[in-house]
């Protein structure tokens, strides 16, 4: 895909979670977003740097955390039609808290080790394709993230 042509469609997708995300806000009290997204941002500031400094290989770490994915997804699917008690809801968002906290970690890592090969390899346009492919991956990251930890602290009340 040309890179004009994704970073369209980012952008689209961007403004398309930004209008389903505003409903939010007839659900949850205005403090308990602004603590879920200033706890989000926290964690998921600290995971990128981790990513980015860290001389450990996280792809065994993002391996695992993609495969705990795959196995949050399915729970979720069968908790929508069995239903949750409330602390299997709490299980399961700090689970995916754990998860979205390893991928942030492990794509970071990811996207600087691919930029800088494609730097080094004077590949501009792999360098463009790179760039909208990590901000999707880290913008994932981060609403999964803000989500879940908006659900664990809108049980609390």
């Amino acid at each position: 895909m040309a890179p004009g042509v994704s970073n369209i469609m980012f952008f689209t997708y961007a403004i398309l979670t930004g209008v389903t995300l505003s409903f939010i806000f007839l659900s949850y009290e205005l403090g308990t977003i602004f603590q879920a997204f200033v706890v989000a941002a926290l964690m998921y500031a600290a995971m990128a740097i981790y990513g980015t400094v860290t001389h450990r290989d996280l792809t065994k770490l993002g391996s695992i955390c993609i495969m705990a994915l795959i196995g949050l997804l399915i729970a979720t699917l069968v908790g929508a039609f069995v239903g949750f008690s409330d602390t299997m809801f709490l299980v399961i968002n700090y689970i995916g808290v754990l998860i979205f906290v390893g991928l942030t970690a492990y794509h970071t890592q990811r996207i600087k080790n691919m930029l800088r090969d494609a730097n080094e390899s004077n590949q501009e346009d792999a360098v463009r394709k790179i760039s909208v492919y990590g901000a999707l991956a880290l913008y994932l990251s981060f609403i999964n993230l803000f989500l879940r930890i908006l659900a664990i602290m809108g049980r609390r009340r």
